[in-house]
């Protein structure tokens, strides 16, 4: 058998199996109407993101309602703060526990 011969042998049998890995497959029955539903809800939502854009822009036109958010945003920048302070605290006491009895044992420096 030849080297052509050999090629031609093996490129059949890849395509043989190529057209049988990769026939058509239908969708099953409950997804009809799927792509039309999904298509619809997308466009319900991003038609609603549009409106409240639109109301979003016109309040910012009114700084008397730039209050609440101003006061929220340092509210919440407050007690991030303050949660990160208390967890540091709680994490050196809790290493000072931990080696407290190395402390004794050691000489001050003078």
């Amino acid at each position: 058998m030849s080297e052509k011969d050999r090629f031609a042998e093996d490129h059949h049998l890849v395509e043989g199996l190529l057209s049988d890995a990769l026939h058509p497959v239908e969708p099953p029955r409950e997804m009809d109407g799927f792509e039309q539903q999904i298509a619809a809800a997308v466009s319900g939502l991003a038609d609603r993101a549009g409106e409240l854009a639109a109301d979003e822009k016109l309040a910012l036109h009114n700084p008397r309602s730039w209050v609440k958010p101003a006061v929220a945003v340092a509210v919440g920048g407050l007690t991030a703060t303050a949660a990160t302070i208390a967890f540091i605290g709680r994490r050196r006491r809790r290493a000072g526990r931990r080696f407290g009895d190395l402390q004794g044992r050691l000489k001050p420096r003078r």
